[in-house]
């Protein structure tokens, strides 16, 4: 089975949550006309499930509807954010035993705990009811972020006899398990970034140990990584860039929004990476309009990648 995402997916729009709606199917025409192919969207269990019992399927689907009416695929990165109403002991608690409060770490769930499970079947419930042809569902990491786990112990509290590097190759080949049992594309997705390998809790250090594992149980695999913030504030490290050659992985990073697309394309060519996951509107940089400028800036910056795609591309080959 081909790829997922074909050899022209030079540039993925990125839609956050609650910027949805200047993503008009006119807009996203206008996007694939200057070389999107693909869309991502980003949706949490807890945005779908506001009541105990009752998802907002609908939601979802018209953020496909609206890809499928402009031609482009959809990406549907699948985050382990809760609701907030299950038991205490579902969640991921700060070192004095109470729920972390902060908006990025807050309701995730804890993978020792014994909402781990009912966190797999939601995630198999959503892959089963939207995987198709053009749509993909995916997750890259086990607590979003670039890193498998929260990397601060003020985040949250490890219980006795939980090995947490062993624990991060468990979850992470649990949860690929589930997205790869639903659809016949051989696309895998991860976002590790060795920025994070001094914070021992956050598992990034594992990299080699995970990646490994990863290739045994899925021989067939199409990996893609996406380093969000190499040309960000966490900024780039060389090892990163190494493991592009070391894993033979098709690798994006982010474009840092739609400035970043005119500004970043040539060192990103260059640094080897095969394309970018770009959000021309979103909550960092306060924009609320697509504007034609940016346009621009995605078709100049495809017709750079196009130019350079006769480089030796290790993903290539797998």
């Amino acid at each position: 089975m081909p790829s997922f995402l074909h050899a022209d997916d030079y540039i993925i729009l990125m839609i956050t949550p609650g910027r949805e709606e200047p993503w008009t199917v006119e807009v996203l025409t206008a996007m694939r006309q200057a070389g999107i192919r693909t869309v991502i969207h980003y949706v949490s269990w807890r945005d779908l499930e506001r009541t105990p019992g009752e998802f907002n399927w609908p939601y979802v689907q018209a953020q496909i509807d609206r890809d499928r009416a402009a031609d482009v695929k959809t990406l549907l990165s699948v985050y382990d954010i809760a609701p907030p109403f299950f038991e205490e002991d579902y969640y991921l608690r700060a070192p004095n035993g109470t729920r972390y409060a902060d908006h990025f770490y807050a309701n995730m769930i804890a993978p020792w705990g014994p909402g781990w499970q009912r966190h797999l079947d939601f995630v198999a419930d959503f892959c089963t009811r939207f995987n198709a042809d053009d749509v993909l569902c995916f997750r890259s990491t086990c607590h979003g972020g670039e890193c498998m786990f929260p990397e601060s112990r003020r985040h949250f509290f490890v219980p006795e006899g939980v090995d947490l590097k062993t624990l991060a190759v468990q979850v992470m080949l649990q949860e690929q398990t589930l997205f790869r049992q639903t659809t016949s594309y051989p696309d895998l997705f991860t976002q590790l970034h060795h920025a994070f390998d001094a914070h021992p809790l956050a598992c990034t250090s594992e990299i080699p140990t995970i990646y490994a594992a990863l290739r045994e149980k899925f021989p067939d695999m199409v990996q893609h990584n996406i380093c969000y913030t190499y040309f960000g504030p966490v900024g780039g490290k060389p090892d990163h860039v190494a493991d592009i050659a070391r894993y033979g992985y098709r690798a994006f990073c982010g474009s840092e929004y739609a400035d970043g697309l005119i500004a970043n394309t040539d060192e990103a060519i260059q640094l080897g990476f095969s394309g970018f996951v770009t959000a021309p509107l979103h909550p960092y940089n306060g924009r609320k309009a697509v504007r034609g400028w940016m346009y621009d800036a995605v078709s100049q910056s495809v017709a750079k990648w196009q130019a350079a795609d006769k480089r030796d591309k290790p993903w290539s080959k797998i």
